[in-house]
């Protein structure tokens, strides 16, 4: 088993130097491919400027106490707990933006099978020669749900055997763009942020019992809480929920 890419993405917008008017947000990953769009939009709306770092629900953590100056945390359900003890913000408050599902993701010119089907999906497990999963070590929880399940089914020996493990589901897809595994299990959102991948859905609740949810709070340490309270309020604007949709979430409307 191989880890990868094992440290949270940052992706910034506007100067890299903290502005007054310059909006922090940490964020989880699995919302990545809609912030990435909705973030250009509030910006032209507003004038103001946005930095986001992002990272699995592990690093978001971390990065939450780490960066006490913060304004928004886009903070995952998966790692509420361990983030609310950060005592970087209150439970009271947390607006849920986005849910989405564990798809399955093959590359193009692949054969795909029926990910709706248990059986079927079963079936390609044992077939594949290598899957690239989310480390549970850096803080990916959805690789520990799949195993529970495939433990069930009497497949977890044999898929942990051939699984790659990455730090991000990002890191996932371009894997298996390169060839590096012949499937991908991780957020729909960030599989379908990939280019060059076929992604075939996702699993039946049958099989993982587990949907990642995203919630915005307000941070403590925000030095321009009103304007971080608009931008949480812009994340269920029709222009967000759009972006929300667009990128395999489902936004709580």
């Amino acid at each position: 088993m191989r880890l990868r890419h094992a440290f949270p993405l940052l992706w910034a917008i506007g100067t890299p130097a903290a502005l007054a008017d310059e909006l922090q947000v940490i964020s989880v990953g699995t919302v990545g491919p809609a912030i990435r769009q909705i973030v250009p939009i509030f910006e032209r709306s507003t004038g103001h400027t946005v930095r986001v770092i992002f990272g699995n629900p592990g690093a978001t953590v971390r990065n939450l106490r780490e960066n006490s100056s913060a304004d928004v945390g886009l903070v995952p359900q998966a790692a509420w707990k361990e983030a609310t003890e950060t005592g970087t913000f209150d439970d009271i408050g947390r607006v849920l933006i986005a849910k989405t599902k564990i798809g399955v993701a093959i590359k193009q010119g692949s054969e795909p099978f029926n990910v709706s089907k248990i059986e079927d999906v079963t079936v390609a497990m044992s077939k594949a020669t290598s899957i690239c999963l989310g480390d549970p070590q850096a803080g990916s929880p959805a690789t520990a749900a799949l195993f529970r399940a495939l433990d069930v089914n009497h497949m977890a020996e044999d898929v942990w055997r051939k699984a790659k493990m990455f730090a991000t589901g990002e890191a996932i897809g371009h894997a298996v763009v390169n060839g590096e595994c012949e499937m991908g299990v991780t957020t729909l959102s960030e599989l379908k942020s990939i280019p060059g991948i076929n992604v075939l859905g996702a699993l039946p609740s049958e099989l993982i019992d587990f949907a990642p949810v995203t919630y915005a709070v307000l941070l403590k340490g925000s030095r321009s809480p009103k304007l971080a309270q608009e931008f949480i309020s812009f994340l269920s604007t029709e222009p967000s929920t759009k972006s929300f949709k667009e990128t395999g979430l489902d936004p709580d409307q």
